[in-house]
């Protein structure tokens, strides 16, 4: 044999291995794109990067333990005990002589035999996943996620405002806020009719709520804000809607409760109440330390910290309780609540208390035993329901409170919801927002136009402010724009897919000024 006739079969040997290889990780990149397109929904590729490297304080499943073990083995395992059953039977008719003839007739057309029978169903399979990756890739925003890795932005050189005192001014008494963070509160949850993608409205009570008060929207019904680039997960919502800036801070630090500060540079909601005199609360039923949400609120504010822990070693909850969701459910949250709102408010101190709810998190929420389900719906429309009720009825105790005529009052959605299982009854094309609603606006505070606006939840940032009788000079703080106001929002001034392209990006101002 000679040298050329010894290096062919290791040469074919090499490039059937590549095959085999490039068919597996198609396999693989094929079903994970699949995976984060259907488990998140309308989030970008950041985000959903972002949740997969954040560990599940508080929950007991695991989004990594999940994806390995329902998606990526499977998506290794299957071809590739394909391939090797293929070179199983090929191997044996290479042993028997055997070959498979195809044709009309018995003429023989073509005959293969036993190495082309993997090669070609490999190939096949590699055709097959490859052909599925870049779309998927564009649906999943990996191009704008490459992108923002590769290009700068000038977005904050050009846009941003400084949140100073000389720009804000305090009415002469001052308002509390009572701010609630509904998790993945949309418009979409309304009915068709309403302005909203469901058959029927999910959310009637606070539905209600809203049409008697103020309630921004993009179209000339019901609506929301549009959820922009690095926004929508529940730290990054609390961030947007609290500074005015996006989550821009590197993937790898997103256990940001390890850090003592967080975004140090920032000047938040927190910071500008905590320096006018006010008390500052977070309140949540789950463990504060997921996300670095603990963190942020102690770096900007020096609030109070009422979570899960808390109410576990302050005897709001039984010793070892635990409702196997997120730790505390709504309504034990709501009751705590009611208990501290009493005693805070009686210390004649301005007071902002900002809750976080978290029974409406998919995949299915938490139902509990306050939820009425209706035959034909989910868990999770069961909880989105359970969720108007508690809310609302919240909103009217405070109603009865003899401080809440001295009190803002202001329900909006964190982000949306985080998965695609209720978009399948929605209309074709419909696009989701996120829920907002101002309640009890103090004397001369009215928005001088609340319907087909363009705006994102950084708006919120100086829009609460404004709510609160703030007046704010030029209306913009952050990146945000007063809504109250005539002033365009960025969204508006820039257009959507130049302000998205600008707020994913890096930028050096964010990092030399805020990090």
């Amino acid at each position: 044999m000679t040298k050329r006739s010894k290096i062919k079969p290791i040469l074919l040997w090499v490039l059937r291995v590549i095959i085999y290889a490039l068919s597996i990780l198609g396999s693989l990149l094929m079903v994970s794109l699949k995976w984060l397109k259907e488990t998140w929904g309308p989030v970008s590729f950041s985000t959903a990067l972002f949740q997969i490297k954040t560990p599940m304080v508080g929950v007991d499943s695991n989004i990594v333990e999940t994806y390995v073990k329902d998606i990526a083995m499977p998506a290794v395992l299957i071809p590739l005990l394909g391939i090797i059953i293929l070179c199983l039977v090929t191997k044996a008719m290479k042993t028997t002589g055997y070959s498979l003839k195809v044709g009309i007739n018995k003429l023989g057309i073509l005959d293969i035999t036993y190495r082309p029978i993997v090669v070609i169903g490999t190939i096949g399979l590699l055709i097959g996943c490859w052909a599925q990756v870049p779309g998927l890739a564009k649906d999943t925003g990996v191009p704008d996620y490459v992108d923002s890795l590769i290009h700068r932005s000038t977005i904050y050189e050009n846009y941003y405002v400084v949140p100073t005192d000389d720009l804000l001014t305090f009415p002469e008494q001052k308002r509390n806020l009572v701010l609630i963070y509904v998790e993945s509160l949309e418009s979409s949850y309304l009915s068709v009719d309403e302005g909203g993608g469901m058959p029927s409205n999910l959310i009637p009570n606070i539905t209600a709520i809203a049409s008697e008060n103020v309630s921004f929207s993009n179209t000339d019904s019901f609506g929301g804000a549009t959820q922009t680039q690095n926004v929508g997960w529940t730290m990054a919502a609390l961030l947007t809607t609290s500074s005015g800036v996006t989550y821009n801070a590197p993937i790898d630090s997103n256990d940001m409760q390890s850090y003592s500060r967080f975004l140090p540079g920032l000047r938040t909601l927190g910071d500008i109440l905590y320096d006018n005199g006010y008390d500052n609360y977070f309140v949540c039923g789950s463990d504060s330390g997921f996300g670095g949400r603990k963190s942020y609120f102690l770096s900007h504010g020096n609030y109070a910290i009422h979570d899960y822990t808390y109410a576990s070693e302050t005897g709001y909850l039984p010793a070892g309780y635990h409702n196997g969701y997120w730790g505390m459910g709504d309504a034990q949250l709501f009751d705590m609540a009611r208990e501290e709102l009493t005693s805070i408010a009686s210390e004649g101190r301005p007071f902002n208390y900002t809750i976080l709810t978290a029974d409406t998190h998919p995949p299915e929420g938490f139902v509990c035993d306050l939820c009425e389900p209706i035959e034909g719906e989910g868990p999770l429309q069961t909880a989105i329901r359970c969720s108007d009720r508690q809310v609302s009825q919240f909103v009217e105790w405070l109603k009865e409170q003899d401080w809440y005529e001295n009190t803002t009052v202001i329900i909006i959605g964190d982000h949306l919801l985080m998965s695609d299982v209720l978009a399948c009854q929605m209309p074709e094309g419909y696009q989701r927002h996120v829920f907002n609603c101002f309640i009890n606006l103090p004397s001369g505070v009215a928005p001088v136009n609340t319907n087909n606006r363009l705006f994102a939840t950084t708006d919120y940032f100086p829009t609460i402010l404004a709510a609160m009788g703030v007046e704010i000079n030029g209306d913009r703080l952050g990146l945000g724009t007063n809504l109250f106001s005539e002033r365009e929002t960025l969204l508006e001034e820039m257009g959507e897919d130049a302000y998205n392209t600008e707020v994913l990006r890096y930028s050096d101002y964010y990092f030399n000024n805020f990090v």
